[in-house]
C-alpha cells in the first residue's frame, strides 16, 4: 500500500512541471510576498506619520546632536 502510494506520489511529482501546477504555485507565492510587502510598506509609512524625524534644531535643544 505504501508502495503503491509512493508510486503515486512520484508520478504526481513528474507530472507537475508539464501540468503548471508548480509555475502557479510559484505565481501565487510571489503575489502573496508582493501583497506582503504592500502591507509593510503601509505600516512602514503610517508609522513614520505617527511619529517624524526630529528637525535638527529639535534634535539639538533635546541634546542628542
Amino acid at each position: 500500500m505504501r508502495r503503491k502510494e509512493n508510486e503515486k506520489a512520484t508520478e504526481n511529482l513528474r507530472k507537475a512541471p508539464d501540468s503548471r501546477r508548480i509555475a502557479d504555485i510559484i505565481a501565487e507565492r510571489i503575489a502573496q510576498k508582493k501583497r506582503e510587502y504592500a502591507d509593510l510598506a503601509q505600516q512602514m509609512l503610517l508609522e513614520t506619520d505617527q511619529h517624524p524625524w526630529p528637525t535638527v534644531s529639535e534634535a539639538k535643544f533635546y541634546g542628542a546632536v
